[in-house]
């Protein structure tokens, strides 16, 4: 497992981890050599909407773990030259801003930002925005399943985490 790397654990409501998120830290510790490491945890939000556990919970989630695996889109500190991994707050905001593009202008100035999605209809945000990111993320050889068989995992019991690490390993079964 790299150490620049975006993982996604599970707790309960007993307070206990699921099983394949004690195999993820198991693994990341494991391989771990003498040395300092820094360590973020981040709580996630709950979705509620499937078209946002479906991005979020996968498509967002696929595309960190992939890309950071290698090194690419890393967030970089101009002030320190210190590079992050990516995680998906971040690619999230640089999806917004590629492909929901809001134009605000103030006296002399005008400056692009990325949009809401939350404004999107539903035809809008999955016909359109998460296709375009689909796109991208194919031409960057990240392969998604479609909502249909992410949808199928999640009904089988399979966490979001179990779905995006085994994406491209053939390991996901009914």
């Amino acid at each position: 497992m790299a150490f620049n790397e975006t993982i996604l654990i599970q707790v309960k409501e007993d307070l206990k981890l699921t099983d394949h998120s004690k195999n993820i830290l198991h693994k990341l510790f494991k391989d771990l050599k003498e040395g300092l490491y820094q360590l973020n945890l981040k709580s996630q939000k709950r979705i509620s909407t499937s078209r946002y556990k479906y991005y979020w919970g996968h498509v967002l989630l696929l595309a960190v773990n992939e890309f950071n695996k290698r090194g690419m889109y890393q967030i970089e500190i101009e002030d320190t030259g210190e590079v992050k991994p990516l995680d998906c707050i971040e690619l999230h905001e640089m999806f917004k801003q590629w492909y929901n593009p809001v134009i605000r202008r103030y006296k002399g100035m005008r400056i692009i930002k990325g949009g809401s999605t939350r404004n999107l209809s539903d035809s809008e945000f999955i016909g359109e925005y998460l296709e375009k990111i689909i796109c991208f993320l194919a031409e960057n050889d990240v392969i998604c399943q479609t909502f249909d068989e992410w949808a199928d995992y999640m009904r089988c019991g399979s966490t979001c985490a179990e779905i995006a690490e085994n994406n491209n390993n053939e390991q996901l079964k009914y």
